[in-house]
């Protein structure tokens, strides 16, 4: 079914090519990148650009096609086995947490330290956030700003695929269209939520991952409640949680600002 949907959508953008169609596709997805806040370095919003949604049409057209045929929904994959580390897992309570868990953790633990200390006591750090914040400045100073963009958008790219090696490797251990199921924004949620913070973030990620867990234990209860209502807690969390967080957490100034040198920002 997805399959045709996205067969039908195809047809109908390559064969539609008249002028208003045009205007409004390219007004669609400049709101989009507006309500998301996010460009590719250096261009203006288009089809190609836009970045911070999950997931795009054509990436799902390409994730469709490389798996048809190839990988089924119910045909369940190898997956990752925890790393038991012999007499620290034998720890009560913590044992468990910290001792006995996969790859993906100790490199996620490996990860949030390394970021923290690249980001704030590097001075490759200290480009990267005077990009973010202020291009211009950063150009003056000598700074390819296009190529610290395109680098720090690719290497977001690789550390995003982190998550759903996971999903698919660890946590369910089978592959399907659209598995993630809007997981994309929760974790923009966790990065506004944990105040542009890597520390901040992590902690952000555990509150929601706990949400999460709890409405899986809820149902295995067998609550007398709809399970709708509690798919839907991890979101609604996410979604007070920002609300309570109000305007506190701010962006940096040149998030979803295309660069060029003739841009000038005055706020």
């Amino acid at each position: 079914m997805i399959e045709e949907e996205l067969t039908l959508e195809k047809a109908n953008c390559v064969s539609e090519s008249s002028p208003k169609r045009r205007r409004q596709g390219r007004t669609s997805v400049t709101a989009n990148c507006e309500l998301f806040g996010q460009t590719k370095a250096g261009a203006e919003p288009d089809e190609s650009s836009c970045i911070g949604e999950e997931k795009s049409v054509p990436d799902l057209a390409i994730e469709v096609v490389l798996t048809s045929g190839n990988i089924s929904s119910t045909q369940r994959l190898p997956g990752i086995e925890p790393i038991v580390i012999p007499g620290l897992a034998n720890i009560p309570i913590l044992g468990a947490i910290l001792f006995q868990q996969d790859v993906f953790v100790y490199l996620l633990i490996t990860l949030v330290i390394f970021s923290i200390y690249f980001l704030f006591h590097t001075s490759f750090g200290l480009i990267l956030r005077a990009v973010g914040e202020y291009p211009q400045a950063a150009a003056t100073a000598g700074v390819s700003v296009s190529k610290v963009r395109y680098w720090a958008v690719v290497l977001s790219g690789c550390l995003a695929s982190l998550g759903g090696a996971y999903l698919t490797l660890v946590q369910i251990k089978f592959f399907t269209e659209g598995m993630s199921a809007g997981k994309g924004f929760i974790a923009i949620a966790a990065l506004i939520f944990g105040r542009w913070h890597p520390l901040g973030t992590t902690l952000a990620c555990f509150l929601f991952g706990a949400t999460e867990a709890l409405q899986l234990r809820i149902q295995a209860f067998s609550a007398n409640i709809p399970y709708q209502f509690l798919a839907m807690l991890p979101y609604l969390v996410a979604l007070f949680a920002l609300l309570g967080l109000g305007g506190k957490s701010m962006p940096p100034h040149g998030l979803g600002v295309p660069y060029s040198p003739e841009n000038r920002q005055d706020n």
